[in-house]
């Protein structure tokens, strides 16, 4: 039982660090495309449904 537990910490541990390089590497791609290009926040998720979401939301706010 002990060495189950042990395993267990271990890969644990692991996964905790594999998935915060991960996280950190995502991140930094991210900051990284919205310096070098400075429209793209604005343009990347024009769908017809994100459309119709902000005319939505900017008619309930005003």
């Amino acid at each position: 039982m002990k060495k189950q537990s042990l395993r267990t910490a271990i890969f644990t541990g692991l996964a905790i660090i594999l998935l915060l390089g991960i996280y950190i590497a995502v991140h930094q791609w991210i900051l990284w495309l919205l310096q070098s290009f400075p429209n793209f926040s604005a343009n990347a998720f024009t769908t017809p449904l994100n459309i119709a979401l902000l005319t939505h939301l900017s008619k309930s706010i005003v």
